[in-house]
């Protein structure tokens, strides 16, 4: 075999080694990048879920002291629970969220002020 035909092979060869590596270059960095936005993802979503729970831990702790005042002033349960819902209705988290309330009946004491106060959300489905 002539050397410029060994060249040539070795050059081919190279040339395909080259274009493999590549390939897996792009491959696993695809690949690295789809992990790293899902665990990225999954953060986000995690540390949403605790704001929120902190958010309703705190509206619930409003409730339960707007009650206890009610029974320690002598105002009580109907005021405790129209003052309790005013507040609420008026409560915000971040730009766009908002408080409700539904009793343990399915009827909505508090939605914005909105219609649906008032009524029997029980049997309706997001």
């Amino acid at each position: 075999m002539k050397i410029k035909t060994k060249i040539a092979i070795l050059n081919a060869a190279f040339f395909v080694i080259i274009l493999l590596l590549q390939a897996m270059s792009v491959f696993f960095l695809e690949r690295f990048k789809k992990d790293t936005l899902a665990v990225y993802e999954e953060e986000i979503r995690h540390s949403y879920d605790i704001r929120i729970k902190e958010q309703v831990q705190g509206a619930c702790s409003m409730l339960d002291s707007v009650n206890e005042f009610a029974k320690a002033n002598g105002y009580g349960e109907g005021w405790a629970k129209k003052t309790g819902a005013d507040i609420l209705r008026n409560m915000r988290f971040g730009e766009e969220g908002y408080f409700w309330a539904d009793d343990y009946d399915g009827n909505n004491i508090v939605l914005l002020g909105g219609p649906l106060e008032g009524t029997n959300r029980m049997s309706l489905k997001d």
